[in-house]
């Protein structure tokens, strides 16, 4: 017969383990106990994967890491071959690839947070607003995000880079309280766009913070800035453009498009456009020879070309922006990635 006082355990908590182990019945105490740790188990392997469905549909792991890889490497293998430092991996910049992945994971999140009445009412088959994943489960995750960027910075990042790693989670803080202006700020997607998109600015000059430090390299540049500009501007072309619409695409979902007309917002992008080219030609012409000025300002006039193609013919899927702009992110920088390891590889910067 079984002893109430083996009746009476709670399943789960340290006192339960010490009661189980203490009770008079072991046999008993240890079927408790494997009880206990098989459900504690099973609600860990659901959570898991609830975290890959939602990362399958909002953040792909493998273009997480893809982007990681490109930002990091591209702004490294820059500021090496712009002071002619040689190639070699320090613990800092491993640290630096892993903090931009989950920057990147814990701004998808908070984005899902923020537009959270909106997405169900506009995305309702979204893992979130339709219940697949709960707001507990992307709560869990963002703090595991914030505790693999903030222990592997405090423990191998010092002095300067370690300011700027604060200053971009104290500006992560910040974007994700609406800058305590969240009436004002959610209803105005242009001024949303201004006080939110410059988180990557910071992330780019933490990025170069590290390597700046290690070598005693000086931060605050107008060539560093170049870089950084030539890093940044093209993931806010990304950001502009795919929330472009022809307008028969328009929904109740606000876009630069219904704010600015279609004319508008393909400008304001092209416009963006020009200031990266700028910065890119300019920083080409120092770090390259001068056939790659004409490549990159190539790749200017393809985005050029393409925007007009699409306000004249904004329902062919040839000339979708967005998809343009996505892949032109991907060619340019890895252009600059093979173009800086390749010469630093022929200087012997790479060994």
């Amino acid at each position: 017969m079984i002893d109430s006082r083996t009746q009476s355990i709670p399943m789960y908590g340290a006192a339960s383990a010490w009661t189980i182990f203490s009770s008079s019945s072991p046999a008993v105490s240890i079927e408790n106990l494997f009880q206990m740790c098989y459900t504690r188990s099973k609600e860990v392997i659901r959570l898991l994967k609830r975290w890959m469905l939602y990362c399958r549909e909002m953040y792909p792991i493998f273009q997480g890491l893809v982007a990681a890889f490109i930002l990091e490497g591209a702004l490294y293998l820059l500021t090496a071959l712009r002071f002619q430092i040689p190639f070699s991996l320090s613990t800092g910049e491993i640290v630096g690839f892993f903090t931009v992945f989950f920057f990147l994971l814990f701004l998808r999140i908070a984005d899902d947070f923020k537009d959270e009445e909106l997405d169900r009412r506009l995305f309702p088959h979204r893992p979130y607003p339709s219940g697949r994943v709960t707001k507990r489960d992307l709560q869990i995750l963002m703090g595991i995000c914030v505790a693999a960027m903030v222990l592997p910075n405090l423990l191998f990042v010092d002095n300067i880079s370690l300011l700027w790693f604060f200053a971009l989670m104290a500006y992560m803080v910040l974007m994700s309280l609406w800058f305590f202006q969240k009436k004002r700020i959610q209803n105005n997607l242009l001024l949303a766009l201004v006080t939110h998109n410059p988180c990557m600015l910071l992330l780019n000059e933490y990025l170069l913070s590290i390597t700046c430090q290690r070598f005693h390299l000086p931060l605050l540049t107008f060539d560093l800035l170049c870089i950084n500009l030539m890093l940044y501007l093209p993931a806010l072309e990304f950001e502009i453009s795919r929330k472009i619409r022809a307008p028969q695409e328009e929904t109740s979902y606000v876009t630069y498009s219904k704010l600015l007309g279609l004319r508008g917002a393909v400008l304001l992008f092209l416009s963006v456009s020009l200031v990266e080219a700028a910065a890119t030609i300019y920083m080409s012409r120092r770090l390259f020879p001068p056939v790659f000025m004409a490549v990159f300002a190539a790749y200017y006039l393809c985005s050029c070309i393409n925007g007009f193609l699409y306000l004249k013919n904004p329902s062919s899927p040839c000339f979708h922006i967005g998809r343009f702009a996505r892949g032109y992110i991907y060619v340019m920088q890895g252009t600059l990635i093979l173009l800086a390891g390749y010469k630093l590889w022929r200087m012997g910067g790479i060994l």
